[in-house]
């Protein structure tokens, strides 16, 4: 397997930026804990509070991945002949719990579907069908609804 990596050289070298994809999951961390703004800082340059910043909702993010793995690890997942899920209410963060399904859930020849709500009435529900679901036949199809 070979994979292509993308630079950006005028970062440091070390740091979460240099490295596209890593710099895209910060990015995704800002946004996901409702701290746009200090992605778009990021993107714009600014270097000293909003870096620091982005690299603290990172290290959030990963450790809120990590806890709700470990969650879904210690619950358990409901099955039944072609689905699997598990319903975190409000244990794991809505913004994540899609990524922690496609993480925990989904072995081979299974849909998964997590649900995860911020309140009582909010609920986000997030879909894994392997082949992209009806009328796809290579792609994995995520659906959300809240």
């Amino acid at each position: 397997m070979t994979t292509t990596t993308y630079t950006l050289s005028a970062e440091e070298v070390g740091t979460e930026l240099r490295d596209v994809s890593e710099f895209s999951t910060v990015l995704n961390a800002t946004a996901r804990y409702e701290r746009a703004d200090v992605g778009l800082a990021v993107c714009l340059g600014y270097r000293d509070e909003a870096l620091e910043e982005a690299r603290t909702l990172l290290r959030t993010h990963r450790r809120n991945l990590s806890e709700g793995l470990e969650w879904v690890k210690t619950e358990g997942v409901e099955q039944a002949e072609h689905l699997q899920w598990f319903d975190a209410g409000t244990r794991i963060r809505e913004t994540i719990v899609g990524i922690i399904a496609g993480m925990a859930l989904g072995a081979e020849g299974y849909d998964a579907t997590s649900r995860s709500s911020r309140s009582p009435r909010r609920t986000t529900k997030s879909s894994k069908c392997p082949g992209g679901g009806v009328g796809s036949s290579s792609a994995t199809g995520w659906i959300s609804l809240s």
